[in-house]
């Protein structure tokens, strides 16, 4: 197993098609990573922190694993940029290969055995298949495997002076990487067995105080150096407590290469070489690497969380008001989560499309679709704190980004809104803390910057369009905020500034989701105080139901008209309807293909009684425009 002597040189037609399946390979790892996986999602889901200055980097170095704890959170920051977070992790998986070559006895070994150096790449593919894996587990992996390569490779043929160089490596290791140790302590001891002592009471010894000596350490380090609790003195930086799809795929990551060279002590090219000649065969080749990348593509494409995947994407995408690429994917239905929704008609509002398109896209979350229920509040308090922000309620937007730092302390979209806040508020003192510690994060330091300049000249917040609409409709006067009933903190809003359009068009918003038809019709004249040209559709088609429920053959509509051509919509939505009484499924089918996107399929659908509702279409009247 000991493999410090060289292998024969390769001839340069082996090495070269070597080189070339490398470079297809990885060149299509950094692809899938970069456009499939895209690392800039990482950064959404973990908000991973680093702050540049000397206090933060001693909490990490006062642990076991913190150098490589402090080098991860300094990688995960670029995840920012998705080709770059991208190239971090192919660079990874590349050591990974190029560390699992020189462990193993590949340099000879048939076609397929030589495949085997790419296993630990795509296992930390599949890994970072999962949103939540952090960088961390990876590069310790990595950094294991580099101090058992710097071991074999280094290691002296004298039992004593090998243990004093093996022990040195442990602490080091241990520091460096804590439970990645494990990997390298296994890997020591088989080297120990199979390679270094042929003299099998010398094995047992040897190994057995190997062992000891690597119990020991994260006991005495606990005890004497670390303040860490007896689970992460042992497992800290072990992938083991997180969800992965499949469970396996982290123990089969540490597992891989111990038992690989317990496998070769076997020799398996002999075995090749003896019994499948067919795998030497030009043709064999090919079909068997042909198999193996085969099944390595589809444990990837199924491992791949691709629901995570569409929330964090449509998370992204808000975060950086992206709207239309928000649309976008709402349109496709590909995921029910509650995110979705919210940040569709986030989207739709900035579009100006809320009451004109909103069920045009999923609203089964009803209501809560517009306002994030309380007990979504542990799990998404940023997000609600950027409806607080655009609505310009910002005492609210400020209280769920405190509730934010409970969750993701200092996280960058966190030190953001604190220090917008501040600034508008004009509590420049306190912006000026924060904006300070955001300047300790490399991809917000441009930020930072801008944000120092409105500390310093006011005249350039003041220009700024969105900040100066914040801070125009923000309320002058305190209220009580009801989270229990949203709508009565847009009423609020609405009575201290009539011109809050946000405000107003979630209330309606809220009005149509709720079948308060009633209200809609209230608050018609508020469409004029905001100078709309025209009511919005699908308030148009509650009015028309409000109409046909009241029996009422004209309404107050503050000098609007109710569109001719949304009437004529009605009525033949009340034919369809009616011809297909006695079939309810052919009904919602043809229904669905000509107003799937209208408020009354909305009603129809959303409650078993919505037939009942729509009694009778509206007759010409006065005030409808025909």
């Amino acid at each position: 197993m000991r493999h410090r002597s060289k292998s024969p040189a390769l001839p340069q037609s082996k090495g070269s098609s070597r080189l070339t399946v490398d470079f297809v390979f990885f060149i299509a790892y950094f692809l899938y990573l970069w456009l499939r996986i895209n690392p800039a999602l990482y950064f959404q889901r973990q908000q991973p922190i680093l702050l540049f200055d000397f206090q933060f980097l001693k909490e990490f170095l006062s642990l076991p694993g913190g150098p490589v704890a402090w080098s991860a959170a300094f990688l995960s920051q670029f995840y920012y940029y998705s080709w770059v977070g991208a190239g971090i992790i192919t660079a990874l998986a590349i050591l990974s290969c190029w560390l699992t070559r020189r462990i193993l006895p590949l340099k000879n070994a048939a076609l397929p055995l030589q495949l085997l150096s790419f296993v630990p790449a795509v296992l930390l593919l599949i890994l970072h298949g999962q949103y939540n894996h952090p960088l961390a587990h990876s590069v310790g992996f990595v950094v294991g495997l580099l101090f058992f390569y710097i071991y074999l490779k280094l290691a002296p043929q004298s039992l004593l002076k090998r243990l004093g160089w093996w022990l040195c490596l442990l602490l080091l290791v241990y520091y460096f990487t804590a439970g990645v140790f494990w990997l390298f302590v296994l890997l020591s001891v088989l080297v120990e067995v199979f390679s270094f002592n042929p003299t099998t009471v010398k094995s047992v010894l040897t190994t057995t105080l190997m062992l000891i000596l690597a119990i020991l350490l994260p006991y005495c380090g606990r005890l004497i150096f670390f303040m860490v609790s007896p689970e992460q003195a042992y497992f800290k930086l072990l992938p083991l407590h997180h969800d992965y799809r499949p469970q396996f795929a982290p123990y089969l990551l540490y597992l891989f290469l111990p038992v690989t060279l317990m496998c070769f002590q076997f020799k398996p090219e002999n075995f090749i070489n003896k019994k499948i000649e067919f795998l030497h065969q030009p043709v064999g080749k090919w079909v068997t690497t042909g198999l193996i990348i085969l099944l390595v593509l589809i444990t990837v494409y199924l491992s791949f969380d691709k629901n995570t995947h569409i929330n964090l994407l449509v998370d992204y995408y808000a975060r950086h008001q992206q709207w239309e690429q928000v649309l976008t994917i709402a349109k496709k239905r590909l995921s029910d989560n509650i995110l979705i929704p919210y940040h569709t008609n986030r989207a739709l509002f900035w579009q100006g499309k809320l009451l004109h398109e909103l069920f045009a896209y999923s609203q089964v979350w009803g209501e809560k679709g517009l306002f994030l229920p309380q007990e979504f509040g542990y799990i998404y308090p940023i997000q609600i704190s950027d409806l607080f922000w655009e609505l310009g309620h910002l005492n609210e937007a400020q209280h769920w980004a405190y509730e934010a730092q409970a969750v993701y302390e200092n996280s960058p979209w966190n030190i953001q809104r604190l220090a917008l806040v501040n600034l508008v508020k004009e509590r420049l003192r306190l912006a000026q803390r924060y904006i300070h510690i955001l300047n300790k994060m490399l991809p917000f330091q441009g930020v930072a910057k801008k944000y120092r300049e409105y500390l310093q000249d006011h005249t350039l917040l003041l220009n700024n369009p969105d900040l100066r609409r914040i801070r125009a409709v923000n309320p002058n006067t305190d209220f009580i905020v009801n989270n229990a009933n949203p709508p009565d903190d847009l009423k609020e809003l609405l009575i201290r500034n009539k011109n809050n359009k946000m405000a107003f068009e979630y209330l309606m918003a809220y009005y149509l989701l709720t079948r308060q038809l009633d209200k809609i019709h209230l608050n018609i004249p508020r469409f004029r105080d905001l100078n709309y040209p025209a009511i919005p559709r699908h308030c148009e088609e509650a009015l028309l139901v409000y109409m046909s429920l009241t029996q009422q053959r004209e309404l107050d509509l503050a000098g609007y008209q109710i569109q001719a051509e949304t009437v004529l919509q009605f009525q033949d939505f009340y034919r369809i309807l009616n011809r297909y009484r006695t079939d309810q499924a052919q009904a919602l089918q043809q229904l669905k293909a000509a107003y799937g996107n209208s408020y009354w399929y909305f009603l129809l659908t959303f409650q078993a009684a919505a037939q009942k509702t729509l009694t009778s279409p509206p007759l010409t009247k006065p005030g409808v425009k025909r």
